[in-house]
């Protein structure tokens, strides 16, 4: 057998010839069977890695089943543990156990075709099985949580009132949640249940995710950008209503406390702030208190009604609930506003005309820290945007 040469250089550029060490034919057999060993050794390593990721996808999606078969089974003890009996037996009125109860049954109908869903994947279960894909299946009747979630915190107001002001109502809930089947959960703690269910799919989703095959990553992914969307729509409708709800009352209070703004049908986006504020000259020098109420689109500009030494004022105010008196409304979409000197925000008119009224309003507050509150405040005015937007892309789902 011949001998295998090598040439060596050395620094110098003369070259030696060197031979190489030769493999006999048992050494060459020997060097395949190491092989063989660590290409098996490296498979049985990857195979065990994948029997165990299976292991816990397995133990996920059992999880997911379980925590489904439970949260059905709540709803159901909602419907014949509280409703029911309140519903044959009118201790209060019909409407207000709707507002109570809310879209809640026909998210248990929905989700008892969920259960079944799942109970077929999990009696196929095996490691090319997925489960995501069911709740993707039903995202368009996932939405049905946005009438439950927005309703909620009122459902949840009445119920406490009713506690209270409702002694039959409160002894009859306190005596339905000593039902085993209620595992001594009042009432209040069982109708926050779907409230928290589509955040616990996103958390289950994302420790699916983790041990998954690659494969499948894209579309575990997807699923939980979906839910994600869900969660971000429903608690923008929540809030947006809570606003409208809290701008109702407050029109209803500067009614009574704020003369001169008429019957404020021109105020029907969502009230945002109030507070003290002075109106300044164009050198920033104070000229007057006022205070401010804040809307979407407009500021109500008043000013205090001052204690008058006037026998007949004095008479009149006696019999009067006023606090303010309005002396403008500024509508923020006709002017461009920009942060001023000295704790100021301008107001710049976008189109003046010859007119120089109100071309520039300039209003100071106490302190730059009051003055950035109050900028961010009547800058932030892309919410109502935001929720269209989001409402139509939870719309193509």
């Amino acid at each position: 057998m011949e001998r295998t040469v090598a040439k060596v250089v050395s620094k110098t550029g003369t070259g030696t010839v060197v031979p190489l060490p030769l493999l006999d034919k048992n050494s060459t057999m020997g060097l395949i069977k190491l092989q063989r060993l660590i290409r098996m050794w490296l498979c049985s390593r990857q195979a065990i890695k994948r029997v165990r990721l299976h292991v816990q996808r397995t133990k996920i999606a059992f999880e997911i089943y379980q925590t489904e078969k439970a949260y059905v089974r709540n709803l159901n003890t909602i419907y014949e543990v509280f409703y029911q009996p309140l519903a044959k037996n009118p201790i209060i009125d019909s409407s207000v156990l709707t507002k109570i109860f809310g879209e809640i049954f026909p998210l248990y109908n929905l989700h008892k075709e969920l259960l079944r869903k799942l109970k077929e994947k999990i009696s196929t279960w095996n490691y090319h099985q997925t489960i995501h894909e069911v709740l993707v299946g039903l995202l368009p009747e996932l939405k049905r949580y946005e009438k439950y979630t927005s309703s909620f915190e009122e459902g949840s107001g009445i119920l406490q009132n009713l506690r209270k002001s409702n002694k039959s109502f409160d002894k009859f809930l306190q005596t339905a949640s000593r039902n085993p089947r209620c595992r001594q959960l009042p009432l209040e703690s069982m109708l926050i249940m779907p409230v928290q269910r589509i955040p616990r799919y996103v958390l289950l989703l994302k420790e699916l995710q983790k041990v998954s095959p690659i494969e499948q990553q894209k579309s575990i992914t997807d699923a939980i950008k979906s839910l994600d969307m869900l969660l971000s729509f429903f608690n923008e409708s929540t809030r947006m209503i809570s606003e409208r709800s809290n701008s109702v009352k407050k029109l209803s209070v500067l009614r009574s406390t704020v003369s001169g703004v008429g019957d404020l049908q021109a105020f029907q986006t969502n009230f945002k702030k109030e507070g003290d504020a002075k109106l300044l000259n164009e050198n920033c020098q104070p000229k007057k208190s006022i205070y401010i109420f804040l809307f979407e689109d407009s500021l109500l500009v008043a000013k205090p009604i001052s204690k008058s030494k006037n026998i007949i004022m004095k008479a009149r105010k006696k019999f009067s609930s006023f606090k303010f008196s309005a002396t403008q409304v500024i509508w923020l979409e006709d002017y461009t506003i920009i942060k001023g000197a000295s704790s100021s925000i301008r107001f710049v008119k976008k189109y003046a005309g010859k007119s120089k009224k109100n071309s520039l309003l300039i209003y100071g507050w106490e302190n730059s820290a009051l003055r950035d509150s109050w900028f961010d405040s009547i800058k932030n005015k892309k919410d109502v945007m935001e929720y269209e937007k989001l409402r139509s892309s939870v719309n193509s789902l």
